[in-house]
C-alpha cells in the first residue's frame, strides 16, 4: 500500500470525500477504516464539515484530513457535494457519508478500479450491508434497493425515447445510484454537477449523466457497512422526501388517490406483519412488539408515498402546505 497524504499538496490519484455534521463514534469508525485503505495509488481525504458541536472537525483534522467549515445553513447535499469534487484534488473522488463505513481495506481499490475498467463510466456505486443491530424493517428496505445486489451491474440508456416509455419503476431500477457510498469522475463533474437538491441529488445526477451517454456502475465488490433505525417520524419524512423527488424526476406516484390510499393502508400494515414474521432471531415478546409498532409504521410509510408526490402541487397552492413542506424536510 502506498501512504496515503492526508492534506498534503502533492498529486493524488483519488480523494475521499466526506461532508459531516456532528458524526460522533460512527465517524471514527469511518476514519479508520479509509486509514485503513490498500491500494496501489496515492490518495487524500477531505472533510467539509457544516459547524459540528461535537468536535468532529477537530477529530478530522487530528487525523490528517484536510477539513473545510461551512455555515450549517450553507450545506445542500448537491451544493456541498460539488464544493467537495471541485476541492478534491484527485482524478476520482469516492464519496461517503460520515456512518458508511468501508466494510475491508480493498473498498477504494475496487471503486477506482472498476472506473477504469468499464469504459464511460461517470459514476460507481457500492454494496451496502445493514449493521448488526438493524431492525427489521430497516434490513427489508436496504433488501429492496439497488445498492444490496451481489453482482455487477452496468447501466446506460442507449434508446432515451424508450427509456420514458418505460413505467416509472422501471425508470427508477435503469438510474439507481446511491451517495452514501460512491465513486465519480472530477472531470465528468465539471460539466455535469449535482443538482442543488433538498434530496436525491445522486439519483438525479445518474439520470443526468445517463442521458447524456455515460454509464453508471453498481459495483459489489466495493461494500460499506451502514443502515439507520429509524423511529415513525424519521422514517416518514425520508420516504416522502423520497417519493417527493421521485415524482418530480420521473412522474413517480405509487397511491393514486384517496381510495387507494385507503387501500394501501391496510396493505401496508399487512405487509409489515409479514416482514416480522419471517424474521429469524427474534424473541416472541420482541416479535409481538415489531407487529405492534408496524401498524403506524406501516400507515406512515404509505402517507407518505401519497403526499411526497403531491407535494410538488401542493407546494405552489397553499401557504399552510410550504411551511408543513419545510417542517418535513428541514435538515436537523
Amino acid at each position: 500500500m502506498l501512504p496515503y497524504l492526508w492534506g498534503e499538496v502533492m498529486s493524488v490519484k483519488a480523494t475521499v470525500f466526506i461532508p459531516t455534521l456532528d458524526g460522533g463514534e460512527y465517524f471514527r469508525e469511518v476514519l479508520t477504516a479509509v486509514q485503513a485503505q490498500e491500494t496501489d495509488f496515492d490518495f487524500e481525504v477531505l472533510v467539509i464539515d457544516s459547524k459540528s458541536r461535537d468536535g468532529t472537525a477537530c477529530v478530522a483534522s487530528e487525523a490528517g484530513a484536510r477539513v473545510i467549515t461551512i455555515e450549517r445553513s450553507e450545506y445542500n447535499h448537491g451544493r456541498t457535494r460539488n464544493l467537495g469534487i471541485q476541492e478534491a484534488r484527485g482524478e476520482y473522488v469516492a464519496l461517503l457519508t460520515q456512518d458508511a463505513v468501508p466494510a475491508d481495506s480493498r473498498w477504494l481499490q475496487n471503486l477506482v478500479t472498476t472506473m477504469e475498467e468499464v469504459p464511460g463510466t461517470a459514476g460507481v456505486y457500492c454494496r451496502q450491508i445493514p449493521r448488526a443491530d438493524a431492525d427489521p424493517f430497516i434490513r427489508d428496505r436496504l433488501s429492496r434497493w439497488a445498492a444490496t445486489r451481489d453482482k455487477r451491474d452496468v447501466q446506460e440508456i442507449a434508446d432515451p425515447e424508450a427509456f420514458w416509455s418505460l413505467g416509472p419503476m422501471e425508470r427508477l431500477g435503469c438510474i439507481a445510484f446511491d451517495n452514501v457510498s460512491s465513486c465519480v469522475r472530477k472531470s465528468v463533474l465539471a460539466d455535469h454537477p449535482f443538482e442543488e437538491r433538498r434530496f436525491g441529488e445522486d439519483v438525479a445526477w445518474s439520470l443526468q449523466v445517463l442521458l447524456s451517454g455515460f454509464r453508471i456502475v453498481f459495483e459489489p465488490s466495493a461494500a460499506v457497512v451502514h443502515s439507520h433505525n429509524e423511529g415513525l417520524w424519521e422514517s416518514f419524512r425520508r420516504v416522502y422526501m423520497d417519493h417527493q423527488n421521485l415524482n418530480q424526476l420521473l412522474g413517480f406516484s405509487l397511491v393514486s388517490g384517496w381510495k387507494d390510499l385507503i387501500k394501501n393502508f391496510w396493505g401496508g400494515i399487512g405487509f409489515y406483519s409479514r416482514i416480522v414474521t419471517d424474521a429469524e432471531g427474534l424473541s416472541c415478546p420482541t416479535r409481538l412488539r415489531w407487529r405492534l409498532y408496524g401498524v403506524p409504521y406501516g400507515m406512515l410509510q404509505v402517507l407518505a408515498q401519497y403526499m411526497g408526490p403531491r407535494s410538488n402541487r401542493w407546494r405552489s397552492r397553499s401557504r399552510v402546505f410550504r411551511w408543513l413542506d419545510e417542517m418535513i424536510v428541514r435538515r436537523g
